[in-house]
């Protein structure tokens, strides 16, 4: 059984599924020291959540595929993001997309927000939906 762990202010959220096609992977803060691991899953799709400046309401939620996102969406926050993706698409030439959610605070070390806190149980009971049906 693989679980996909989110991250939030008051708890972690768990997803178990039987399926083996679908490999989770909670990297935390730090992708850079899974990338081996990712690439020697073969995917044939990578989706990677972060929190991402897309110019909108805090809790926003947007999938972007890789070669759509903007140079402004990057802060030096996700500095390493930007640097993941570009090692991740070079390695396995894989389609690649990102879950962005726009936080409250952009800042480096800021609490998650309500709006955030709220989208990702969203998220992680939409993607135990999917899995499950």
């Amino acid at each position: 059984s693989l679980k996909f762990k989110v991250r939030s202010s008051e708890k972690n959220h768990e997803l178990s599924t039987p399926n083996h096609q679908l490999c989770l992977i909670d990297t935390g803060s730090v992708p850079e020291n899974f990338l081996q691991k990712i690439v020697g899953e073969r995917p044939d799709v990578i989706l990677l959540v972060d929190t991402i400046n897309l110019g909108k309401p805090a809790g926003s939620v947007e999938i972007i595929k890789a070669e759509n996102l903007k140079e402004e969406s990057f802060s030096t926050h996700n500095a390493s993001l930007k640097l993941t993706i570009a090692y991740l698409k070079k390695e396995t030439g894989t389609d690649l997309f990102l879950l962005g959610l726009q936080p409250k605070n952009i800042g480096f070390g800021q609490k998650i927000s309500p709006e955030v806190e709220e989208s990702v149980k969203k998220i992680a009971k939409e993607i135990e939906e999917i899995v499950h049906h």
